[in-house]
């Protein structure tokens, strides 16, 4: 130890070897940084960023040597033979180069391994880098130094990258960078501590023309260019790198957003070919995978639907696709398939001449709205018009009419129903409610309107331009129809109807009005004793307005 402190202490130049220990800390931490990326790729990639990084480090130790030898002060004037020179450099990168790619192997074995290598790697080119130093002399070695050199220097290395593969981040890249710049520091003086030089004046000697302090800068020059090259290879590989990380990462939410997308969505280019599709696309027209890989013709799925879907298949067309996609804007039709599906289909321009669609089943959706749309104008229970419906096509067909046709309005009450009901419970009065319904439907004409208001009153519109016998002629097959015996449950029930009739006036009118004086007869129907019908009267119901006013007035005194 004595002997490298006075070696490095009176035989160097302090400020060259100042250089020196700058070359090397900046070639470690960028090999380090470049060793970093080989770590964060794969395959090829990985073992040529490796290789790479025993370029940049091979460099760097061959400069480190050069500038560290030439702050070497020692009595004799020195040169350098190029060939040797050059090929220390060589052997310093491909010794290099095999560590860095041998441990990115899977095990911290690899890795001791490949440290071991650079540390070899940084000896020999120290003593190749020795035998090309020309000097009028000869040159003995101190065995014990160059032994505890080289195993230093291996120690050392392999312990960086040991450290670099136990950390992660810039901390690894601090500490393996670290222990490999004194990997170096301590091979090569150690190694040069470990050298004895006697002259020898028969030795032809002319010496080198350039100056020391200059080639050591120009050597250092080149160094930093090589290493700040690599540096900022690594540096923008890294960002590269990130970036491909984080599309990567949108990738697989965007991925995993369209697997679970429930409707289909696909993307074609400018010349009509698929960029992308999900599942949901594939499943909704059971398309196969080669027509849903990228690349598969718009023209080649569209025919592949069309012959599926037979004669029908006209409504998938190229041309009229592209007619419409050629408006620029987007637009939205719908597809009704042969097997009862419908499709709706959101189709959007996109640069370049291409489009994005969105396909959806909206069959489901469609029979709910229909579903939800009866409901608003059906009865639940018997299926047959409700109030809302009555009121509305009785509006309709007031107002449609032709001249001399009138609208008659049959107001229809059970008899003897709630007895039944009340006794035998509401399933089988809602079942004899159907059996009355389904009596009614059988009776009227088709154009006839059949509606139940509620509980067991049900109505009859019909136009007749003679409601004195069209009209009275229904209204006897309905009492006569609704009175005949039922079956219901094994039991045989019978009941009765009382129906009012009222016909609309010439002029024009409200619906509720023409309903409420139905109402009005039916009561009268009702009064007289049930099983029959009544034909609304004005002057009956203003004798009975009358009659029921002079019950009304006080007695004289």
């Amino acid at each position: 130890m004595y002997r490298v402190l006075t070696c490095l202490g009176t035989e160097h130049d302090h400020w060259l070897v100042s250089l020196a220990v700058l070359v090397c800390v900046a070639t470690a931490l960028t090999s380090f940084l470049m060793y970093s990326v080989a770590g964060a790729c794969g395959g090829r990639r990985m073992l040529l960023w490796a290789a790479l990084t025993g370029v940049s480090a091979g460099s760097g130790i061959w400069a480190t040597h050069f500038v560290a030898m030439l702050a070497y002060r020692g009595a004799l004037p020195t040169h350098y033979e190029p060939v040797a020179t050059i090929a220390s450099l060589l052997i310093a990168i491909a010794v290099a180069a095999a560590g860095f790619v041998v441990s990115t192997g899977r095990s911290r074995l690899w890795a001791g391994l490949g440290g071991i290598l650079i540390g070899l790697a940084i000896g020999t080119m120290h003593f190749a880098g020795m035998a090309a130093l020309v000097i009028p002399g000869t040159i003995a070695w101190d065995t014990t130094l160059v032994a505890a050199a080289w195993i230093l220097g291996c120690a050392i290395a392999g312990a960086a990258l040991l450290a670099f593969h136990a950390s992660d981040g810039y901390r690894a890249i601090l500490r393996a960078g670290g222990l490999l710049a004194l990997a170096i520091c301590a091979l090569h003086f150690t190694a040069m501590s470990a050298v004895l030089i006697e002259p020898d004046p028969t030795i032809a000697f002319q010496g080198f023309g350039m100056n020391r302090s200059h080639l050591a800068v120009a050597i250092a020059l080149v160094s930093f260019i090589v290493l700040l090259s690599a540096f900022s290879a690594a540096v923008v590989q890294r960002a590269n790198m990130r970036c491909e990380a984080t599309l990567r990462a949108r990738n697989s939410l965007f991925e995993a957003a369209l697997r679970y997308l429930p409707v289909g969505l696909s993307m074609f280019d400018g010349q009509q070919r698929l960029i992308m599709c999900n599942p949901a696309y594939r499943k909704l027209y059971s398309l196969s995978e080669d027509l849903t890989r990228a690349g598969a013709s718009f023209a080649e799925i569209v025919a592949n639907l069309a012959l599926h879907e037979g004669r029908d298949g006209a409504c998938f067309s190229v041309a009229r696709h592209q007619r419409k996609l050629g408006s620029g804007t987007a637009f939205t039709e719908t597809v009704r398939l042969n097997d009862g599906r419908t499709i709706s289909k959101r189709v959007g321009p996109i640069a370049g001449g291409g489009w994005v669609d969105v396909q959806e089943d909206i069959t489901e959706r469609i029979e709910q709205d229909a579903k939800i749309a009866y409901m608003a104008q059906h009865d639940i229970l018997t299926g047959l018009a409700n109030r809302a419906q009555l009121l509305q096509q009785l509006d309709a067909m007031l107002k449609r009419r032709r001249r001399g046709e009138m609208v008659a309005v049959l107001l229809i009450d059970l008899d003897r129903f709630k007895p039944i009901n009340d006794r035998l419970g509401h399933l089988v009065g809602d079942a004899l409610l159907r059996g009355v319904a389904a009596r009614l439907r059988g009776t009227v004409r088709e154009p006839d309107l059949v509606a139940r208001l509620g509980g067991d009153e049900f109505v009859i519109l019909q136009i007749t331009a003679q409601p004195a016998v069209e009209t009275a002629e229904l209204a006897a097959r309905i009492v006569a129809t609704l009175s005949a015996p039922y079956e219901v449950d094994g039991r045989i029930l019978e009941i009765g109807a009382s129906i009012g009739i009222a016909v609309s006036s010439e002029g024009s009118e409200e619906g509720e009005a023409v309903l409420g004086r139905a109402d009005t007869a039916l009561y009268w129907s009702k009064a007289a004793g049930g099983a029959g019908y009544c034909f609304f009267n004005e002057d009956r119901r203003r004798k009975a307005l009358e009659h029921t006013a002079l019950v009304k007035l006080p007695m004289a005194s």
